[in-house]
């Protein structure tokens, strides 16, 4: 079994609505064909898993278009560029809140690519078209936006920038198929909770941009794969909203980094299904709280 450790060394954006509304049972299945010979049987699965997830929500309550506009930095020859790059896309209606089953009905591997068939049911969220817009970066070993980046490297470092227009309340966490690892709030936050103000631009994990009462914590983020296959797939869950929640009980741990038989210290963390319990409760009682989920890889 995959497992994604998180070390504390102690472009993506999204929208969020301000309403949520109707709530239904929802349920798809779905044939991937990966185009992707590098990909392994792990990103397959989690990739179809993510299109049936969107394909049953997209069914029951449809998806409206979008304008989206790309910042993209390069450097070159000691010369670097910006780039604005602008698209149209879709969305879908409703937010995808609690998983209730899933199953992998057939997995093949033909030609060289997976091909992977899936069924999921689930609850999904009604949200209203009118709401409030937030953004979030994913970055790797750097902490500007010319670092964004969703593949990560072992042992490299993880940076998060977010900003919202509202005052709020903010949780992360990293997923994998068994754990979900709480990020944010740091662990010397007692009251479980992070506040972030509105139109202030944050980097989290950076001892560089730690705000001023943060003065002490250790924010360092490394991950670390242990996949026997030589990379996995996790999901960053970004986790906002208006009103106050705080995240759930959890427990410290340590493992042995087997490159240098280090003992390393790993984020909070709770079971993957108690975690899904618990989102789904916050979502029940906050239907302004928005949860958007980037799947990243880390390779060896």
């Amino acid at each position: 079994m995959q497992r994604c450790c998180l070390i504390l060394l102690l472009a993506l954006c999204a929208s969020v609505s301000a309403v949520a509304q109707k709530t239904r049972r929802v349920s798809a299945e779905y044939t991937y064909v990966s185009d992707n010979k590098e990909e392994t049987p792990a990103q397959a699965v989690q990739s179809a898993l993510q299109q049936a997830r969107y394909e049953a929500v997209r069914r029951e309550f449809g998806e409206r278009v979008t304008n989206q506009t790309d910042y993209i930095a390069s450097e070159g020859n000691g010369k670097g560029t910006e780039t604005f790059r602008q698209h149209s896309g879709t969305e879908l209606k409703a937010d995808w809140i609690e998983t209730i089953s899933e199953e992998v009905r057939e997995q093949r591997f033909d030609r060289g690519y997976w091909t992977v068939t899936v069924y999921v049911e689930g609850r999904a969220q009604e949200i209203a078209s009118a709401g409030v817009d937030f953004e979030y970066h994913i970055l790797r070993n750097g902490t500007e936006l010319r670092h964004e980046d969703r593949n990560f490297r072992n042992r490299d470092r993880l940076y998060l920038q977010f900003k919202a227009p509202v005052d709020g309340y903010l949780a992360v966490y990293v997923v994998d198929d068994m754990t979900a690892y709480c990020i944010l709030p740091y662990q010397e936050q007692a009251d479980g909770i992070y506040r972030v103000k509105a139109n202030q631009e944050y980097t989290f994990f950076s001892e560089q941009h730690l705000q001023p009462d943060e003065t002490g914590f250790h924010p360092v983020m490394r991950l670390v794969t242990s996949a026997d296959t030589g990379a996995e797939v996790n999901e960053v869950y970004v986790i906002f909203s208006t009103k106050p929640f705080t995240k759930r009980t959890d427990r410290e741990g340590t493992v042995v980094d087997q490159t240098d038989k280090h003992t390393l210290t790993l984020a909070r963390n709770i079971p993957i299904d108690d975690f899904h319990d618990w989102l789904a409760r916050c979502r029940q009682r906050e239907p302004q709280m928005r949860v958007e989920r980037a799947a990243i890889t880390i390779r060896q």
